[in-house]
């Protein structure tokens, strides 16, 4: 009994001591990260790919950069632009300042647009203190500029020219704030014909500017337009319409005889006057006349061929 007790414990003994003396292969078993291996079911062979590693979700992503004055994007690569079109890569640049009411416009956005037969690709820059703007490191071709203040100012005329391959361009831009007041415009049919009802329509708006610096004409919903209307025309409808979600009031009219009108609209105390078009007579429409048939003429009209007969 006392000989199992020794065989048992020099066992154990021995079995601690290898553990001890491969300890190493043990950790590195369990810790070290290792390819994994191809295997094949059924036939198939089938190859893990290795777990891709994605940046932690609650990373904080960098602060983006401010606009500059200057940009150069001599070393800077095509980037992500639509339909295969850069706009940087070569060795053109252009330069210019923005000019307002008040003059030069410091912190104005400029937009420079590349134009191509596949698409189109942009870029912006600021202004600095003095109105002054450039973009380098750009490629030749045709481009587009145009200048905005957010919601104040925009360009009045968008500059549109061709910059070859190596070389510069100076572009000045000046940038206007939206028209005051109502701007109302007219639809009407080409002719107003007598008798006839017809429709005519006038939309308000005001001149804004959206967020993108394009310059667009905001409705104006709800205004009351009364109309009065000089000439030979009736009013169909009731002389002070309110204008819908579009802007618009249409009015109906007719018109009694031939001769020229005009519409004169007056909007919160604003009178607005337009030429309406000239009433005219609707032109008849003849009834076609069906042939004869049975291929006969007869051209008296008494039932005879026409030609004489005897006695």
């Amino acid at each position: 009994m006392r000989v199992l007790k020794w065989v048992f414990a020099a066992l154990l003994l021995g079995g601690l001591t290898m553990m001890w003396l491969n300890r190493a292969v043990v950790v590195d078993a369990y810790t070290t990260e290792r390819e994994p291996l191809d295997f094949s079911l059924d036939g198939l062979d089938l190859e893990i790919e290795p777990e891709a590693r994605t940046a932690s979700p609650f990373a904080i992503p960098p602060a983006p950069d401010t606009r500059l004055t200057s940009l150069d994007l001599t070393s800077a690569g095509p980037g992500p632009t639509p339909e295969r079109v850069v706009l940087v890569g070569g060795t053109s640049s252009i330069s210019g300042t923005v000019v307002g009411p008040n003059g030069v416009v410091p912190g104005a956005v400029v937009l420079v647009e590349r134009h191509t037969l596949d698409g189109s690709a942009a870029a912006e820059v600021g202004t600095d203190d003095t109105g002054s703007w450039s973009i380098s490191g750009i490629r030749g071709g045709r481009y587009r500029v145009r200048s905005y203040l957010p919601g104040l100012l925009a360009t009045e005329t968008i500059e549109v020219f061709f910059l070859d391959a190596d070389s510069s361009a100076e572009v000045s831009l000046r940038v206007v704030a939206p028209r005051e007041g109502p701007v109302v415009s007219l639809t009407a049919p080409s002719k107003l014909e007598v008798g006839n009802e017809q429709v005519v329509a006038v939309s308000v708006g005001y001149d804004a500017i959206d967020q993108d610096g394009r310059r667009i004409l905001a409705p104006s919903p709800g205004l009351g337009v009364e109309a009065t209307i000089t000439g030979a025309v009736d009013l169909l409808s009731a002389s002070q319409v309110t204008t819908d979600g579009y802007g618009a009031a249409r009015f109906g009219l007719r018109c009694q005889q031939t001769g020229p009108n005009t519409l004169t609209v007056r909007i919160n105390g604003q009178s607005f006057g337009f030429a309406l078009p000239p009433c005219t007579i609707a032109p008849l429409e003849a009834s076609p006349v069906a042939p004869d048939e049975s291929g006969s003429q007869d051209p008296a009209g008494d039932g005879s061929d026409g030609e004489g007969t005897d006695g």
